[in-house]
């Protein structure tokens, strides 16, 4: 009878203490504007490193071959995504005391970045870029004997072109709320 007595104290500690501690660990983590700015600074210029190879042939091939490689751009546009949102937010609230255009118009690309440009339609240009590349590589010897756009340097090209205009766009949006977060503090 003790030990059930013994182990039912400690259950319902148990029960208690870590929803309490969870409570105090939260407190911690709560985001600041200055860690929000610190942040997204820190992920802006990583995408930015990230986004210079992915908007390359070579770079495209990496990430549609290598699942580890893949993982970690998805996860830091993730990152980028929530510190974004967070971010917006702020500058929501900013917005009805201080209705300046440059708020306004960080506010509209940061609903262009999470619309246009959110995880899943990330991942759905990229998807249909590998395929697109897979279709290249599948038909090289083929695409090697014709010359120009139809050559398989030539289709290449006319991918890295699609993918260098949306990674551009993706990098013009994070790079553009970097510049434009000051307001904030």
């Amino acid at each position: 009878m003790l030990y059930f007595f013994k182990r039912y104290l400690g259950i319902i500690s148990l029960v208690v203490i870590i929803p309490v501690t969870s409570l105090a660990s939260n407190s911690y983590q709560v985001d600041t504007t200055e860690n929000i700015i610190t942040k997204f600074d820190e992920l802006s210029y990583q995408w930015d490193l990230v986004s210079a190879d992915l908007e390359e042939y070579e770079g495209l091939s990496e990430f549609c071959l290598e699942r580890a490689y893949r993982t970690d751009i998805i996860k830091l546009l993730e990152e980028v995504h929530h510190f974004d949102s967070l971010i917006y937010f702020k500058l929501k609230d900013l917005s009805y005391t201080d209705n300046s255009g440059e708020i306004r118009k960080t506010l509209k690309q940061i609903e262009e970045l999470e619309s246009e440009f959110s995880i899943k339609e990330f991942s759905k240009f990229l998807n249909q870029e590998c395929r697109d590349r897979k279709k290249i590589e599948k038909e090289r010897k083929e695409l090697t004997a014709n010359i120009g756009q139809d050559g398989y340097d030539g289709q290449q090209q006319l991918l890295e072109n699609k993918l260098y205009r949306y990674i551009h766009h993706v990098t013009y949006l994070v790079d553009h709320i970097r510049k434009h977060i000051h307001h904030l503090q």
